[in-house]
């Protein structure tokens, strides 16, 4: 695992919980990702491309799953869908 802020690895153990923002995991790979939130944003003309590009940074953290769990579908979630769907370790699921 590596300090989040300094992006060096160090030791701990595997129970333990990294809650961090997507641009500061830019360049740091995590066994399982949870990608939370992603329906709660608002998609515009103003800034589909930098939410897309956002969202495509926080998917590619996960080494071996991502997990996208949503309550409301939107723009975001839709791509997210198609671009998953052929992959058994990623999962998107839609909350109740």
């Amino acid at each position: 695992m590596r300090d989040v802020r300094s992006k060096e690895e160090f030791e701990i153990t595997a129970d333990r919980v990294t809650v961090i923002s997507i641009h500061s995991a830019k360049g740091i790979d995590f066994d399982l990702v949870y990608l939370i939130g992603l329906d709660g944003l608002s998609v515009t003309d103003a800034n589909r491309d930098q939410l897309i590009k956002t969202a495509y940074v926080g998917m590619t953290r996960a080494k071996y799953q991502l997990v996208i769990p949503y309550a409301q579908e939107n723009e975001l979630i839709s791509r997210a869908k198609k671009c998953l769907k052929s992959s058994s370790s990623r999962s998107i699921r839609q909350g109740r």
